[in-house]
């Protein structure tokens, strides 16, 4: 999971070799005839007590998440890593503790992610997920294996030529097949040459579009047109095309009359621009 780490220690009551004064060698008959030594009986249900004090101790102290191990009784020694000593030692299950993941475009057609972690236990690796729409609907990408222990320094690059903004998450697998998330990141898209088509072309104003291709069509954009001596007869600022890039010609310039004309399209400081031929 990624959040921290953290260890409880919880010490116990020291062993029965070590109250055996307390008991008495007597032994009674059970229905049944046959005959259990007195402190034994004492000296389980003992350990019992010790147990049941010990688990609500921890209870109060840590919450319910620090539950004393399966089986253990009193003197014993669960796990090499709570030291010296008969401890009982619960493990909370924080195994990896994120401390930054972030992402940034550093050529046409890769993104690099790198992330870092202060502690990592019981950490099966990460899966890097992404999606080119929503913030929903991901995607794996690609997988990293984790380190051995201790702090860990991630770097992974994704071959993504994508036009518009990707969306990345980290999913942290644990050991016991748990997993969690990271938050989500965003890296802005690739800034390729824009390319403009009109069709049909020749066409009639109420006819041809335009489509925006190879660019970031979610860019705002602007539109300027020229008849063959260079005047302008025609412009658009600051509005966005379709979904696909595509421009329908007669909603922006409805009145331009048959003839040549050059458009001009200018999108995130990339200019493209197309001849036209108008027909009556």
């Amino acid at each position: 999971m990624l959040t921290g780490l953290a260890f409880i220690g919880i010490s116990v009551t020291k062993s029965y070799s070590q109250h055996q004064h307390r008991f008495m060698p007597v032994r009674e008959v059970p229905a049944g005839g046959s005959t259990v030594p007195y402190k034994d009986r004492i000296r389980a249900e003992v350990e019992q007590l010790q147990t049941r004090s010990s688990a609500a101790f921890a209870d109060k102290q840590f919450g319910a998440k620090s539950r004393l191990l399966a089986g253990a009784g009193a003197g014993a020694r669960v796990s090499s890593d709570c030291g010296s000593g008969s401890y009982l030692c619960s493990q909370i299950s924080l195994p990896v503790s994120l401390i930054s993941f972030s992402g940034e475009r550093t050529g046409e057609g890769t993104v690099l992610l790198s992330w870092e972690t202060a502690s990592e236990m019981k950490n099966a690796g990460f899966e890097i997920e992404r999606s080119f729409s929503t913030t929903s609907q991901f995607s794996r990408a690609g997988f990293a294996a984790p380190v051995q222990s201790g702090a860990g320094r991630y770097i992974f690059p994704d071959l993504n030529n994508h036009q518009g903004i990707t969306y990345y998450r980290l999913k942290q697998l644990d050991l016991d097949g748990t997993f969690s998330y990271s938050q989500i990141i965003a890296v802005d898209g690739m800034k390729g040459e824009i390319v403009l088509f009109a069709a049909p072309n020749p066409g009639r104003a109420s006819e041809i579009s335009l489509r925006l291709t190879a660019g970031d069509t979610g860019e705002n954009i602007h539109l300027t047109v020229y008849d063959m001596r260079g005047i302008v007869v025609g412009k658009e600022q600051n509005f966005k095309p379709g979904p696909d890039g595509r421009i329908q010609l007669s909603s922006l310039l409805p009145s331009l009359s048959p003839g040549m004309y050059i458009v001009k399209v200018n999108s995130a400081g990339t200019q493209t621009a197309v001849n036209l031929v108008i027909s009556r």
